[in-house]
């Protein structure tokens, strides 16, 4: 016999096989003793059979929220606020081991999405002990154009928060896609912009950051990510990656591997995958990640993430394997072209 320290999706399973072992011999596990949670006595030949990869085959993710019944009135279910929180409720056999580590959630990009995820987390009684926000605040860095292309209206500054957050600009689109940043009537001449400290708070606030433990980092990735971060940053639960351009994403996926800070049965979900051909964006900084750290990526497809082309989910199934699987399906590569 062999004494093992059970895992989250193994407690279940361990538990009900317990449970029926018992009802099969006409006894009653009400009432008895059991040894201390996520401590139990297996066979030995059977430690290391119940792995998060076995548990993890049969996917499960398109069954996470219904179907919309007006599909044609906007994106359905495909939105990071349920699928992110009910995955992390729902399939704790895959949820990531972090052992004594902390866990934690990454958005890389403007925070707009904490503020509707964190209600559902709670509502689905999923822990964490941090949320890290990250941004420029400034807007988009320039691309790598030697690596990928870029849609046009992705220039640098676009989606800038200081002039986005401040009261005395307004955002006006024009016909081509491009946002510019006018001043409000009678504020031409002495509009002021935040600063990125400024802008940073007044996500803060919105966030209420201190209770809902978040945390924001300012600046461009290149900057901001740094192994001093790392060290004190929690393993990863869930990774949003919605910082558009390759360059980012890039810098952000390696950062996370790098420092170990994404592992096994960390959930990744891309907002940008779709608007650019496939081997650009998004999708070429995940296969050369998935090449640099030899993982094994699942791909997660959703009913209506495919049918709106939206978002894109993977599960990190292993790091640092004899090979690299990026996990990018037949099916995927047709959908992004």
């Amino acid at each position: 016999m062999a004494v093992i320290a059970a895992s989250p999706g193994l407690v279940p399973y361990l538990r009900i096989q317990a449970q029926m072992r018992a009802s099969r011999h006409g006894r009653s596990l009400v009432g008895r003793r059991m040894r201390p949670a996520g401590l139990f006595l297996v066979p030995t030949c059977l430690v290391g059979v119940v792995s998060v990869e076995a548990a993890c085959t049969v996917n499960n993710f398109s069954k996470l929220a219904k179907a919309s019944d007006h599909p044609q009135r906007g994106p359905g279910n495909c939105v990071r606020r349920t699928l992110a929180p009910d995955y992390l409720a729902k399939e704790t056999a895959c949820a990531v081991d972090a052992g004594r580590k902390l866990r934690g959630l990454y958005q890389f990009g403007v925070p707009t999405e904490m503020a509707t995820t964190i209600p559902v987390l709670r509502a689905r009684g999923v822990h964490y002990d941090s949320y890290l926000g990250f941004d420029s605040f400034e807007g988009l860095p320039p691309e790598d154009d030697t690596k990928s292309v870029r849609p046009a209206i992705w220039v640098p500054g676009m989606f800038n928060e200081r002039y986005r957050r401040s009261k005395d600009f307004k955002v006006v689109k024009s016909k081509d896609g491009y946002q510019h940043y006018v001043p409000r009537d009678g504020l031409t001449g002495v509009a002021r912009p935040l600063s990125v400290t400024e802008a940073v708070e007044s996500w803060r606030a919105e966030l209420n950051a201190t209770e809902n433990r978040i945390t924001l980092v300012p600046g461009f990735y290149n900057q901001s990510l740094t192994p001093t971060l790392a060290r004190t940053a929690p393993v990863a639960l869930y990774v949003d990656i919605n910082c558009d351009l390759y360059i980012s994403t890039y810098q952000a996926l390696d950062w996370l591997f790098h420092h170990r800070l994404a592992r096994r049965g960390t959930l990744i979900s891309y907002d940008d995958w779709f608007n650019v051909p496939l081997g650009n964006g998004e999708s070429l900084a995940h296969e050369e990640i998935a090449a640099k750290y030899k993982v094994k990526f699942q791909y997660l497809p959703h009913h209506e993430c495919v049918h709106f082309r939206r978002l894109v989910w993977f599960r990190v199934l292993s790091v640092g394997g004899e090979r690299a699987e990026s996990g990018i399906t037949a099916s995927l590569k047709a959908l992004t072209g």
